[in-house]
This record gives C-alpha cells, sequence and structure tokens, in this order.
C-alpha cells in the first residue's frame, strides 16, 4: 500500500459567516483587510493575510495570519500581533492554531500548537503534526535519536500512542493504520486505543462501511471495530456501490507423474527454490514454503528470490537480508541488495560496503567499502580509493596500492596502477610493467599491444616475441597480418607456426581450421599443424563431419579422409556433414543422402534437408516438410508446413497452426490438433487447446487430463505444478 503524508490539512468553517463579512484587499502588492460596508480594519500594509492552508477568513475568534518577508504570525483585527511573524506554517486547526518554524540547528521544521493569544500549547518538538479528523487527538511524528517515529498525542501533548511506529495512517475519522517494526499493521482509534492485532500487511478503506485488509499476501475486510466480516482469503476485493466483487486467488496443485495430488497452494506462482521448497507468490508478497508445511508460511516477505539452492534473498522493509530454505535468517536485514558472483554472495550495504558469504549463506569476509569477486579463488578490496587481493581465506595476496584489480591468471593479476595497465604476481613483482598498453592472457601467454608494437611476455615476464605488425588472438594462437594483409601463425606458445604468406584462416568444425591461399586450401589441427597440404589441390572445405571432411576440388564437391585422400569422389553440387553415417549431396538441384560407401540412401528429389536426428531427418518438398529414415523411406508424408527436432528425441509437427508430436520411431503419437506442445523430457510432453494444458506421454497415453489454466514441470522435485482459477463471488457488502 502506498502511503501519502500531507504537511497540510484544509479545513472549511460554516456556520460563521465570517468569510461573507470580511475581504481581503489589495493595494500596490500589499494586503489589507475590509468589512462588508468597505471600512478598513487592517490596512494594507501586509504582504498576505490568511493562513498557510490557502484559506482567506478570518478565525471565529476574530484573528488571522498575517505575513511579512515571507513568514507568518497572528494578527487580531485591532491590529495588534499577537506573534512575531516567524513560522513558515500557519493555520487554525478547532480552536488552535497549528504552527511550524524553521529550526536553525537541526534545519528541520518544528511543529507546535498556539492557543488564540499566541500562547505555546503544544511544544515545538515534533518533525511532522497533524490533526486527527473527527477527534482531538494529533498523529506526529518526532525525532529520537537519528530515527524518526510516528505516535499520537492528544492536544496537551500527552502520547496516546507512543513514539515507536514506522508509520501511521489515518484511514476514517477517528481510526488509523498503525505498523510496527516488523512490517505488520493493526486499527487502532484516535485515543489509541488497539481494536487488532498487528497482523496486517496493510489496510484500507472499503466504502463508508468497512476496511479492506490484507493478510499474507490475501484480501479481507473488516468493520470499524476490527471485527472480520469476510475472512483474509482472496486476491481482489472490489466495491462498485454496494456490489462486492470477491476474486479469490488460483489453486497451485503440485502433481505427481501418476496425477496424484501432493499440496495445494493458493496464490499467483509457484517458484521451486530445491526439491523441497519453494516461494509463493501472492500479489506483492511472497512466502517461503516446505514440502512438509501446511498452506501459509509463518514469516512473509514482500520480495523473496532464490540466490543458490540452499540460500534466498529476502526483504524486509526497506533493507535485504539472506533466509534459508528452512526459513532461517542467515544474514540480518540491514543491506541493500544481493548478488552472486563466480559462486559467492555478495552483500551491499548503504550501496558501497560489501560482504561475502558462501553459497550455504555463512558470512567470509568483514564489509569492505568496495569489494569484488575475482574468481572462485581471489577477492578484490578497496582501502581508501586503491584495491588490493585476499584469497577466500581472507590472507592477503597484494595490498592495496592498485586503482584497480581486473583478472588473476595462474597466481598473476593483471591491474591497473598509476593509470596503466600492468601484470604483477603474488610475490608483489611485475611480470608486465606498467604501460600505456592493452594487455590481456591468452593460451598461458600476456599479450601486449600499443602504439609501439606487439608483445608476447610469458609467466616469467620475458618477452617471447615482439612484431610491429599487426597481431590478434585466435584459437590456435596468435594471429600477425602484414602490410600485404597476408597472415601467418604463432603457436600457443608463442612459436612462429607459419610465416604471413597466406589470404585467410576459417575454422571446418571439430577444432580445425582450413586455411587459403591463392585459391587453394590446406587443412590445420587445434595446435595448428598441417593435416592435408595445399598439394591436395582443394580449392575449400566444407563441414567437418563423423569420418570425413568435405572439400571443393576443381568445380565439384566430394569428401576427403584426414590423410587427403579422395573417398568420395567429387562429383556433387554440394554437400554437407557426415552426421548418424548420412550426409546431404546436392544433384541436379536437389538434395539427398549417401553413406560412407557412397551409396544413396535417400534419393536426391528434395529442396531443402536437415540433419539426421535419432535415426530421421526433416526433409521439405516444394513448401511442405516430411520426415525419412535412414533407409530412405517417407515415414512422414511431407504435408506439413513445420518440422522441429526435439532436444530429447522426437519431433514436432505443424500444420495451419496446430501442433503434433512424431516419436523416436518416427510415428505420428500426438495428431497435428494442439495449440502447443512442450517437451518436458524424452518420457513426458505438455499439451494444451482451448487455452487449457494437460501432460502426455511420448506414446500419446494422456496422463493429466487438460482442465489447467497454466502448467509447468518442476525439475528440481520431478512435480507438475498447475494452476486452476477460483469462481469469482458477488455479494452485498
Amino acid at each position: 500500500m502506498r502511503f501519502i503524508y500531507f504537511l497540510l490539512i484544509i479545513f472549511c468553517y460554516s456556520g460563521s459567516g465570517w468569510a461573507d463579512t470580511y475581504k481581503v484587499v489589495e493595494k500596490s502588492a500589499k494586503k489589507g483587510l475590509v468589512d462588508e460596508g468597505g471600512n478598513t480594519i487592517l490596512p494594507m500594509v501586509y504582504d498576505d493575510l490568511g493562513w498557510t492552508n490557502g484559506i482567506k477568513e478570518v478565525d471565529p475568534k476574530k484573528v488571522i495570519g498575517y505575513q511579512e518577508s515571507g513568514l507568518w504570525g497572528i494578527l487580531n483585527l485591532e491590529n495588534i500581533r499577537i506573534t512575531k511573524a516567524k513560522y513558515n506554517t500557519m493555520y487554525p486547526v478547532g480552536s488552535y492554531f497549528l504552527a511550524g518554524y524553521l529550526d536553525r540547528f537541526s534545519q528541520h521544521t518544528l511543529y507546535g500548537l498556539l492557543d488564540a493569544k499566541g500562547k505555546v500549547v503544544l511544544p515545538f518538538s515534533f518533525v511532522n503534526l497533524w490533526p486527527v479528523e473527527g477527534s482531538e487527538s494529533f498523529l506526529a511524528r518526532k525525532k529520537i535519536g537519528n530515527q524518526v517515529y510516528f505516535g499520537v498525542i492528544d492536544k496537551k501533548g500527552k502520547p496516546l500512542l507512543n513514539f515507536q511506529y514506522p508509520k501511521i495512517q489515518p484511514l476514517k475519522p477517528q481510526l488509523l493504520a498503525v505498523q510496527n517494526k516488523e512490517g505488520k499493521y493493526a486499527l487502532s482509534k484516535a485515543d489509541g486505543e488497539l481494536l487488532t492485532a498487528f497482523r496486517f500487511d496493510s489496510l484500507e478503506g472499503l466504502g463508508d462501511q468497512a476496511l479492506k485488509v490484507y493478510e499474507d499476501g490475501m484480501a479481507g475486510i473488516i468493520d470499524f471495530k476490527g471485527n472480520t466480516l469476510e475472512d483474509a482469503a482472496f486476491k481482489s476485493i472490489e466495491l462498485s456501490g454496494q456490489q462486492l466483487t470477491l476474486s479469490p486467488y488460483a489453486s497451485l496443485i503440485q502433481l505427481s507423474l501418476e496425477n496424484k495430488k501432493q499440496n495445494i497452494y493458493r496464490g499467483d506462482s509457484l517458484v521451486p527454490v530445491s526439491n523441497t521448497s519453494w516461494v509463493l507468490h501472492r500479489g506483492e508478497m511472497c512466502m517461503l514454503v516446505n514440502a512438509e508445511q501446511s498452506d501459509s508460511s509463518e514469516v512473509i516477505y514482500p520480495f523473496l528470490r532464490p540466490l543458490t539452492e540452499n540460500v534466498l534473498l529476502a526483504k524486509q522493509g526497506s533493507r535485504m537480508g539472506l533466509v534459508s530454505t528452512t526459513g532461517e535468517v542467515l544474514a540480518p536485514f540491514e543491506y541493500d541488495s544481493g548478488y552472486v558472483q563466480h559462486g559467492f554472495i555478495i552483500m551491499s550495504r548503504n550501496r558501497q560496503f560489501m560482504t561475502v558469504f558462501n553459497k550455504e549463506g555463512k558470512r567470509l569476509s568483514a564489509p569492505h567499502k568496495g569489494l569484488k569477486i575475482i574468481n572462485e579463488r581471489y577477492w578484490a578490496f578497496q582501502q581508501g580509493k586503491y584495491w588490493g587481493v585476499t584469497d577466500t581465506e581472507n590472507k592477503r595476496v597484494l595490498y592495496a596500492r592498485y586503482d584497480d584489480i581486473l583478472e588473476e591468471h595462474q597466481g598473476q593479476f593483471l591491474v591497473k596502477y598509476l593509470g596503466k595497465n600492468a601484470v604483477v604476481n603474488a610475490e608483489q613483482r611485475w611480470i608486465v610493467a606498467p604501460r600505456p598498453a592493452e594487455v590481456q592472457w591468452h593460451h598461458g601467454l600476456w599479450f601486449s599491444k600499443d602504439q609501439f608494437g606487439y608483445k608476447l611476455i610469458n609467466t616469467e615476464g620475458k618477452e617471447v616475441y615482439f612484431s610491429f605488425d599487426p597481431m590478434e588472438v585466435h584459437p590456435l594462437g596468435f594471429l600477425i597480418t602484414d602490410h600485404r594483409h597476408k597472415i601467418g601463425l604463432l603457436d600457443q606458445e608463442g612459436k612462429l607456426n607459419f610465416f604471413t604468406e597466406y589470404d585467410s584462416l576459417s575454422p571446418v568444425g571439430n577444432g580445425y581450421f582450413a586455411i587459403y591461399q591463392e585459391g587453394r586450401a590446406a587443412l590445420l589441427d587445434g595446435s595448428g599443424d598441417v593435416k592435408i597440404p595445399f598439394s591436395r589441390g582443394v580449392k575449400q572445405y566444407g563441414a567437418f563431419g563423423e569420418t570425413y571432411i568435405g572439400a571443393k576440388l576443381d568445380h565439384q564437391y566430394g569428401f576427403l579422409d584426414m590423410t587427403g585422400l579422395l573417398r568420395l569422389a567429387n562429383r556433387y553440387d554440394g554437400v554437407g556433414r557426415f552426421y548418424e553415417n548420412r550426409a546431404p549431396v546436392k544433384m541436379r538441384g536437389h538434395w539427398g543422402f549417401m553413406n560412407e560407401r557412397e551409396q544413396i540412401v535417400v534419393q536426391p528429389v528434395y529442396d531443402e534437408v536437415g540433419d539426421f536426428h535419432h535415426g530421421y531427418v526433416a526433409v521439405k518438398r516444394g513448401a511442405l516438410w516430411g520426415l525419412v529414415n535412414h533407409q530412405g523411406k517417407e515415414v512422414i508424408p511431407t504435408k506439413y508446413d513445420q518440422i522441429q527436432p526435439l532436444p530429447a528425441g522426437g519431433f514436432l509437427v505443424s500444420l495451419n497452426g496446430k501442433q503434433g508430436f512424431v516419436n523416436k520411431a518416427g510415428q505420428l503419437r500426438l495428431s497435428v490438433k494442439f495449440d502447443e506442445i512442450k517437451q518436458v523430457n524424452e518420457d513426458f510432453l505438455i499439451i494444451s487447446r482451448k487455452g487449457k494444458f494437460g501432460v502426455s506421454n511420448t506414446s500419446g497415453i494422456d496422463l493429466i487430463p487438460m482442465i489447467y489454466q497454466e502448467l509447468s514441470f518442476d525439475y528440481l522435485s520431478g512435480q507438475f505444478i498447475g494452476k486452476q482459477q477460483a469462481t469469482v463471488q458477488h455479494k452485498q457488502l
């Protein structure tokens, strides 16, 4: 619930007739007061007359507020100043005047009460002060120590509700919503009598006869005496005239694989945390539930999010803390935020002090003004404006003398020092001295580049290679490009593999690379060694398959083995990679498949083909798709708009916006009539039709009927979670 606190409350006076008797007039930007006959009552010498709540009326006690030099005082109709003009707030409240002035020491406006003679009735010791409608009580805020609390006082300043509450909100005449330090609300009268216990998340008015309350994230109704009219069991309650609309929360049902109901919760969603715990969301509230617990938990949070398998980030009031999956508080609610980095939990306080916790929620470090996780072994910490390094056991590795800590590799740290990049080891020795250069780690070497050239430096700090020509990192090592745009290669140790005499280098799969020179191609392995030389006459390499690699010789494509021998003749217009002992080949503009003995197993009659998947391949003829098996038989005719292989086996087939399922054996097990089919694993499918969801197995047998508005699979507990909306109720208030 959003609370808005007003510093000014406007009161309208009726029956006095004073507004008709006197009138504020103005001349030369100065205000005065005349009676109904035009006779001067107050001369036009004041900056303003009236009250700071905007009312321009004489009070029944025959006084009015006046303004001089931006401040206000009280003036009677004999033009006698009852108070000096020293208040920035001044307006009548019943028989008194609520006034406020700026305290020079605290720089806060302090509020109190004056009588018609200017005498202080209520001392100026309150940060805010409001009259409670329909009573002689006042709602006030007061600073105690470093905190500001709400309370309720009478007109003499006697506490009716002590100053210990974070929030108090006016609801109806003489009724208040009071919040305790745990964030729960109670209903109170203006005289301080509590009508309910502190059990509500929020309270708000519901028409002229009742209040809407939220308890554990669910809405209910109470009367003005705190009596329950409707139990807190609804998602929302709306009132139109005298007609109530009560909308219950949906039922969230945990279902076994045998369609047995395990647990039923009421809420918006159920998010898995572990195999026995979940976060239940209800509106803006969250609670932690366990397999052993009932529908509700004792602790409700406005925010609850899993960080690790055992720890959740929770919010209480405006602060964050850590709780376990059993609800135990692991870190107090004193932080602004929390996140996971490299397997550690980082909690931040005041947006600068950071503390490290492990994945179980155990604190590992003291708070640091600046802290970041480098990796699973080292942390960077800040002292003043400089950074140092500790290990995960809080043993200091680098003193705080660096501008920043960037990376760690093999016990060496890439740092910023005096604005320059450098590398230092745990013995505080420079491996790469500070320099205005880009530095990065690659294959066990430090690679440095600046305006003077490119360097490779080993972990001993020794320069193993230098080049004026541009260099860049590459999976095989380091590429060099000379002024002719020819490339060369250094291996992963910085040794020259081949000179700068080649045109390009590109991956072909399985860790192999093709290198090109003047229209010829050679094949390199993952170490940069030549496997197939240029002398084989290959012009282009294609995708690497299970045994052979596709290659273009002359103007046609065939397949080579890893010695460079032509194993399958280069007589095809195009080839793909071997997969499941089948490779796509293109002949006369159409695609088919052959095996490793160069036997055509799928006739080249298709416009487009995919890869074999568990013995089947999707093929396209014209605009429609079908399935062909290893033997070339069309087991699913080409009549579908789309066929999509599924990760756990089988295929999704689509036609006219509907979906069906083909199993691993190439059999249509779910006809094409569903709006959506989602594969859970190799055994189960979530199916939907007309907005309802259910479960089928991959044999096409229904396991859970399509009766749920939403259905998901909880992979942690091995259960399905179904959502069923409840019936909306209508009744008179």
